[in-house]
């Protein structure tokens, strides 16, 4: 039974690192290690976990299933001794999360230095995906997507909601001229984040009213630069040659944000739902703090 928790450490840190030789340095073991680990728990569980070629890793969908059950089970045990550190107030340990660029930005980055000098002793890793498909490919304990996520290994809940604005900078108006109206905006080149629908692969950019209705879309042959982050579509209106649809919140915190001005201010745009993911079952102290930590950075913010 040690052997075999051992052995699904080392695939654990594997899938995290996506190397072998990288997961040999973290663990302080030779490379040559790592393999053979690996090789037992595949002869021991009967199944190819992980395809080795000289350029990458193909990392198997069991072995994925296979570390979320061994974390789940392992959760058990690591929940007791998580409560004893709580009541020492030195609560310790590891959590990998998943973030979409602009959602990080807005509310977990500029926190984080935060975050850790209340617990100084966990250990974040933190990666960036916009791309929900992808994301799930990760190995991860705390995620937040775009989108709802639920099966028999995540569960999710809605956590909140973002819109933008469209932001030109003076130049721009100088030059060209703003839109007075939502008709106008097809004299004008537009930056937006299309929002598809997953059935018909139809979207464009929705437009809401100063309560937070929608009340139109913005068709896709209208956003002639369509791009799938803030950050993006602002770097493309900083030009002074486009009007970008970017997140409020976003603009507030950028170093350019003196140049933008709004344009049709009565308007908000592209509605994005975030939702907190997890794994299923109970949480490890060690993760509840940051999920209260993540709700706690909304609440503040919204």
């Amino acid at each position: 039974m040690d052997k075999l928790v051992a052995n699904l450490m080392v695939l654990r840190t594997v899938i995290e690192l996506k190397s072998f030789s990288l997961a040999a340095e973290y663990l302080d073991i030779s490379q040559s290690s790592v393999s053979r680990k690996i090789e037992d728990l595949e002869q021991e569980l009967g199944v190819e976990l992980i395809r080795r070629n000289t350029r990458e890793l193909e990392i198997k969908a069991i072995a994925f299933a296979i570390c979320r059950q061994f974390i789940i089970d392992a959760r058990h045990v690591l929940g007791v001794i998580n409560k004893l550190q709580l009541s020492a107030n030195h609560l310790s340990g590891k959590i990998t999360a998943v973030f979409p660029q602009t959602f990080a930005n807005i509310y977990i980055a500029p926190y984080l230095a935060e975050f850790n000098r209340r617990y100084p002793y966990i250990q974040l890793n933190i990666y960036y995906h916009d791309d929900v498909a992808d994301a799930l490919q990760e190995y991860f304990e705390i995620a937040v997507f775009n989108q709802k996520v639920d099966g028999t290994i995540f569960t999710s809940e809605y956590l909140c909601n973002s819109s933008g604005s469209l932001y030109c900078t003076q130049h721009y108006r100088n030059k060209y001229g703003v839109p007075h109206s939502i008709a106008d905006l097809s004299q004008h080149l537009v930056a937006g984040i299309a929002e598809f629908s997953y059935q018909d692969c139809n979207g464009g950019l929705s437009i809401l009213d100063a309560s937070g209705e929608t009340i139109g879309m913005l068709p896709l042959n209208e956003l002639q630069i369509v791009t799938n982050e803030s950050l993006y579509s602002l770097a493309v209106a900083s030009s002074g040659q486009a009007i970008a649809c970017v997140c409020d919140e976003v603009i507030q915190h950028h170093s350019l944000a003196s140049i933008f001005e709004k344009v049709l201010p009565e308007y908000s745009f592209g509605k994005t739902n975030y939702y907190l993911t997890t794994i299923r079952g109970n949480l490890l102290p060690v993760q509840q703090v940051f999920l209260d930590f993540i709700k706690q950075r909304i609440n503040t913010i919204n």
